[in-house]
């Protein structure tokens, strides 16, 4: 069982592949959820020789020790996550998340062009501050990566 989740309180209605439905029947979470649509960014940081990574994200629910997070494309999980639910200014201070969990939808709009949508269940596990990092190379390049997605779209051009 994942270690970030505590058992179901009770079994989830499956589905016609045999899979169990997401958020239905299970109560997951340790504390009480908000429903909370906020945008934010996700800082990926590399393995050995790679580059960090920053994509727009938003929430749609946040508990006091979880979130979940809702992106149009899919985003690594094997590595941990570090979130920050404000796109506005300059800051250098993360949360650090652990995902528990992965769903995707398929949603068909009305000129029949399929939109996939996916949504991580989350949890916190402490604050990080990117001048924690230990690599200057690194860090400044994600300070480079944050002062730009804070600047205005017509000052990036």
């Amino acid at each position: 069982m994942n270690d970030c989740l505590n058992p179901p309180t009770q079994s989830a209605p499956a589905s016609s592949n045999g899979n169990t439905t997401a958020g239905q029947g299970m109560n997951r979470r340790r504390q009480a959820r908000s429903s909370i649509v906020t945008p934010g960014w996700l800082l990926l940081l590399p393995s050995a020789g790679g580059s960090p990574e920053l994509r727009r994200i938003s929430t749609r629910d946040v508990s006091e020790g979880g979130a979940r997070i809702v992106s149009m494309e899919s985003i690594p999980s094997e590595h941990p996550w570090f979130v920050r639910f404000s796109t506005n200014g300059f800051d250098t201070k993360f949360i650090e998340c652990k995902v528990c969990r992965v769903d995707e939808e398929v949603v068909t709009t009305l000129a029949r062009k399929e939109l996939r949508r996916y949504y991580y269940g989350v949890q916190f596990l402490r604050l990080f501050d990117i001048e924690q990092l230990s690599d200057n190379d690194l860090r400044d390049q994600v300070r480079a990566l944050l002062k730009s997605a804070s600047e205005p779209a017509a000052n990036r051009a």
